[in-house]
């Protein structure tokens, strides 16, 4: 389940390097809920392992600058990467959620939920690029794993 674990997240790093790359070409005709989102990604990812490291979180809606997002995303990657390589994919996670519930989820299930959350908002932006006249990412798993196998 590890090596599964780390495909995804290779998936979800490489996803996100590419779309960091079409958003910093077309920059100037992006809107602001497109940035807004794209910032979403990687500071959810480096909330979640802050939850499960015990570290300072970023702000869940902060807007990071965009020469920022590559080191940004290379960064929540290797944390994410240090984590299945240092903790039980079935330790349970005790933590408070941005309203202060508390809740408990295992390591594997918020790994899963990151990869899950960045592939939900990628789906958004690929529908705000297009409505922005901007060429969409393909950013599907199973087109990830076809050219990774040629």
């Amino acid at each position: 389940m590890t090596k599964k674990i780390k495909d995804l997240l290779d998936y979800n790093y490489e996803m996100n390097r590419r779309l960091i790359q079409l958003f910093i070409e077309n920059k100037t005709t992006t809107d602001a809920r497109t940035t807004s989102l794209l910032s979403h990604i990687l500071n959810a990812q480096q909330v979640w392992n802050s939850r499960i490291l015990g570290e300072t979180p970023f702000g869940v809606w902060q807007l990071n600058p965009s020469d920022q997002l590559e080191k940004i995303n290379q960064s929540v990657y290797e944390k994410s990467l240090k984590i299945i390589e240092k903790l039980p994919l079935d330790k349970l996670i005790l933590y408070q959620n941005t309203q202060g519930k508390r809740f408990s989820n295992s390591v594997c299930d918020i790994l899963l939920h990151i990869v899950n959350h960045a592939t939900y908002h990628r789906g958004q932006i690929a529908s705000a690029f297009r409505a922005q006249g901007i060429e969409p990412l393909v950013s599907d798993y199973i087109f990830y794993r076809r050219e990774e196998l040629l």
